[in-house]
């Protein structure tokens, strides 16, 4: 069974797919992942949601339909309809299941537009924390606003979100994001249909994903480019287009006098090789090694910075712990990093 997550996530990172389809197939476990950080946010986005609960009941004085989660997905579906057809002010927890697809939507409020369930309909709304609608989020209202088309026979006009700064619900008008939605699940449902190649490149929802450990190891045992801080997705393809694919041999390169490759600036493709060239020293001595780079231009960068004190306290976010430095210059080190 697909869900609105399911769709978000593809593309967020295309791996997933890949992953999940090996999951599946019992080719790979899904590592454990507990982070506080990500559990408090849970935390609060399930308060932020019971107090627009609240907000409707007690301050709107609506009649709220809640639909239990502790039953199958097909009671909750029909419940669901029958809450709709009922025509509750809104819906708490409406389930939907067509065919694979499956989802619990935060809330549906009642709209006076007619429909085939009677003089009203309903517009899917979700609770978010965060303080501006993100795509994830429009992408999973368009999800439940095609699933909930089906069912009352027209499409909604708007889909709301609820953010964390408030219960004052903002609007979006659904024809202006359903069309492109209705594109991505057509190539999400491609692309489960057949054998998809991916490579766990590191993205923004690495940091919330529990196959992260699974990814890293990867990225590390295959040595790739992205363990090289400073590289862009665009500069790892021209490399790889070269023929240099592990960051020991990006330190390998030899470019002579005049170091050139198209497609990657002079200036960028040296600072990438010096990087990659003293995190393979760093392996080959056991230890990090790093650099001290003088300033290409005087009074820019860290050199904008007063002159240096007997005082000053650098913080070393990769050990952890406060250090200090004999001056302000930037540094090149060799450490392996991760993404």
């Amino acid at each position: 069974m697909f869900s609105a997550s399911d769709v978000a996530n593809s593309l967020a990172c295309h791996h997933l797919l890949s992953l999940d389809r090996a999951k599946g197939a019992g080719q790979i476990e899904k590592p454990y992942f507990y982070d506080p950080g990500i559990e408090l946010l849970r935390e609060l986005g399930a308060r932020h949601e019971q107090a627009y609960l609240r907000h409707l009941t007690a301050d709107q004085s609506f009649d709220v339909a809640i639909i239990p989660t502790d039953v199958s997905w097909a009671e909750g579906a029909a419940q669901t309809v029958d809450a709709l057809r009922r025509g509750a002010s809104a819906i708490y927890q409406a389930t939907f299941q067509n065919g694979p697809w499956h989802g619990r939507s935060d809330f549906l409020i009642r709209v006076p537009k007619p429909s085939q369930l009677g003089a009203w309909s309903y517009e899917p709304l979700e609770t978010k924390l965060a303080r501006s609608t993100k795509a994830g989020a429009l992408v999973q209202l368009c999800f439940y606003a095609d699933l909930l088309s089906q069912i009352q026979g027209v499409q909604p006009e708007w889909v709301h979100t609820v953010l964390g700064n408030g219960t004052e619900a903002e609007k979006y008008r659904l024809e202006q994001y359903i069309a492109y939605f209705r594109r991505v699940k057509r190539d999400f449902e491609t692309a489960h249909s057949q054998q998809p190649y991916s490579y766990p490149e590191p993205v923004e929802h690495c940091d919330v994903c529990s196959w992260f450990p699974v990814c890293d190891k990867r990225r590390h045992d295959d040595d790739h480019l992205s363990l090289v801080p400073g590289t862009t997705r665009n500069q790892r393809k021209i490399l790889v287009t070269n023929g240099v694919s592990t960051v020991a041999s990006l330190a390998a390169l030899n470019f002579g006098p005049k170091p050139n490759l198209d497609g990657i600036g002079k200036t960028a493709l040296v600072r990438i090789h010096n990087q990659a060239r003293v995190q393979v020293e760093g392996r080959k001595r056991g230890s990090p090694v790093y650099e001290l780079l003088e300033p290409k231009e005087p009074n820019t960068g860290l050199a904008a910075l007063p002159a240096p004190s007997s005082g000053d306290v650098f913080f070393d976010l990769a050990r952890g712990r406060p250090i200090r430095l004999p001056n302000r210059l930037g540094i090149l080190d060799g450490r392996n990093y991760s993404t």
